[in-house]
């Protein structure tokens, strides 16, 4: 058990390290990366929120991964008690994940920016729905994540 906890943390750090790249972008006077996530231009800390590319060797490398601390705005204790919502999931992860994957569709009323974004994608939760999906902006048009019902970990 303490060999899989220590696993998970180096594999968290691991991925953020992979997405961290080169600051370039500027926010608040001063220099971040684009990839990091920000809340009223401030960067947050991926504890709180984080996205990355499943690894190939698990056949996952088409698929993006957003985790979040729960409730919002709180850090994860680690990468099992985050809760995972995959973009393009690969279709052994169907039975994974509490919702399905759709690009182009139309928010749910009850659908409201989170204040969360990076460079790519804007975070946007609905009250009626946040236990099965997240909803993001990506490219003008929202995709629904599916949540997936624990933490999608390959070795």
């Amino acid at each position: 058990m303490i060999r899989a906890v220590i696993a998970a943390g180096l594999l968290a750090l691991s991925l953020v390290s992979c997405t961290s790249g080169n600051p370039t972008a500027k926010l608040g006077g001063g220099l971040v990366n684009p990839d990091v996530w920000v809340k009223n231009s401030h960067p947050v800390s991926s504890e709180v929120i984080q996205d990355f590319f499943g690894a190939e060797h698990c056949g996952a490398q088409n698929s993006n991964f957003l985790l979040l601390g729960w409730p919002l705005g709180h850090p994860a204790a680690s990468v099992q008690v985050a809760r995972w919502y995959v973009r393009n999931p690969q279709a052994f992860l169907g039975p994974e994940l509490m919702s399905t994957f759709a690009t182009g569709i139309t928010l749910p009323r009850d659908a409201r920016p989170t204040g969360y974004q990076n460079s790519t994608f804007e975070l946007w939760l609905a009250a009626s729905g946040q236990d099965v999906a997240a909803y993001v902006k990506f490219g003008g048009n929202f995709e629904r994540w599916p949540r997936a019902r624990q933490a999608l970990l390959c070795e």
